[in-house]
């Protein structure tokens, strides 16, 4: 699975880009409405400035 994230749901412009954290494998999920899902990235992220904040950075 390729997981995805943006840093805020919306900007000046409306709703931000996405971006590409790579392929990931899902690892254990709690609750509903919302569920909150626990994945595993197969790669390390790159330690970029411009990359965005995504919750799970929090």
């Amino acid at each position: 699975m390729l997981l995805f994230c943006r840093e805020r749901d919306d900007g000046d412009f409306g709703a931000q880009p996405y971006f590409l954290l790579g392929p990931g494998r899902y690892v254990t999920h709690t609750g509903s409405r919302p569920m909150a899902i626990t994945w595993t990235l197969d790669h390390r992220r790159p330690t970029s400035s411009r990359r965005p904040r995504c919750s799970s950075d929090e």
